[in-house]
């Protein structure tokens, strides 16, 4: 038994510890984007996992996040896409050398990409809008190697 549940009781759990709220606020998990390489929050990364169609394993979108075994995670943004795709990361990190469903997967990003950018102020006169990892990037904000 260790120190801390010999202090509690052997049957007695504060109710911090059995909800998994601290502090009055709940934990969120993190998850690591295998495109950009930098944490967020599991509701907002999108998972990948290798599944068997057809008799041939395929990555695919697992859009519920409930698929069986390893799972890799991205930003919902064709950017961390294309930095994944290029070094083969996503295959690295499901440990597979399956074929990847790259229209499925490349147009499901782009209709999530349109509907999450925001409209352009008419205003502004700025035609184009970057997308929020690429405004990170050229602020030069978040972790840097």
């Amino acid at each position: 038994m260790s120190a801390r549940r010999a202090r509690l009781g052997a049957t007695e759990r504060p109710e911090a510890v059995s909800s998994g709220v601290v502090g009055g606020a709940a934990h969120e998990p993190q998850r690591r984007c295998v495109g950009c390489r930098r944490s967020g929050r599991r509701s907002v990364l999108l998972r990948f996992a290798v599944v068997e169609r057809d008799g041939a394993r395929t990555v695919v979108l697992d859009e519920r996040r409930i698929l069986p075994g390893r799972g890799a995670w991205l930003h919902p943004d064709l950017e961390c896409w294309e930095l994944a795709t290029r070094r083969s990361a996503l295959l690295r990190a499901l440990r597979t050398t399956a074929r990847i469903e790259q229209d499925g997967i490349t147009s499901a990003l782009q209709a999530l990409c349109t509907v999450n950018e925001p409209a352009p102020d008419p205003g502004s006169g700025d035609s184009t809008s970057a997308s929020p990892s690429a405004r990170a990037r050229s602020t030069g904000s978040g972790s840097e190697r």
